[in-house]
């Protein structure tokens, strides 16, 4: 089975095809190829060096400086009856927030996973784990891959609006941090 190369849903008939990629939707090869033009912009130094400054600046969360900003995961699941729902939205936090979102997706998941079959009994024990991991894992000494991602994507887009120039953006004491 096919999976889309933008939205990672599983494309059971149809779809769409762009530049040898699979795609559940229009909108979904669209934005893809938005997304990939706007990344390209940006080197892999550039994207190096804005991950740094947003992993050491201050937290989107809190906006306090308690330590290494990261892209942090909380894992969740819901159902009742026939129905399942489970996500894993990931955030833009320090530590401390990082936790307290996979704490408040693990009661979530305690109290509202369990409802369903057959998901729900199978998936509640697997999410609670992923946020009890979460929790007790400390922070990596390397910055991760979807923090340089984004940080590509942010650059990536300052430049398309105009808002720094291919010059100032070789400069990281010039980057200007934008909401997403």
């Amino acid at each position: 089975m096919a999976t889309c190369a933008s939205c990672n849903k599983t494309i059971l008939f149809g779809g769409e095809t762009a530049a040898g990629r699979r795609y559940c939707s229009k909108p979904c090869a669209t934005s893809d190829t938005e997304y990939r033009a706007v990344i390209a912009r940006v080197t892999e130094q550039e994207a190096a060096a804005e991950a740094r400054l947003i992993r050491e600046g201050a937290c989107p969360s809190c906006n306090e400086e308690r330590g290494p900003v990261d892209v942090r995961k909380a894992h969740r699941c819901m159902s009742f009856l026939l129905w399942s729902e489970w996500d894993s939205p990931a955030q833009l936090s320090c530590r401390r927030c990082g936790i307290t979102s996979n704490a408040k997706h693990f009661v979530v998941t305690l109290l509202f996973g369990w409802w369903g079959f057959p998901w729900g009994l199978i998936l509640t024990p697997v999410q609670l784990g992923r946020n009890i991991y979460e929790m007790v894992r400390g922070d990596p000494e390397q910055i991760s891959s979807q923090l340089v991602e984004l940080a590509r994507l942010q650059r990536g887009l300052a430049l398309e609006a105009g808002l720094q120039t291919p010059e100032e953006a070789q400069d990281p004491r010039t980057v200007r941090v934008i909401e997403l």
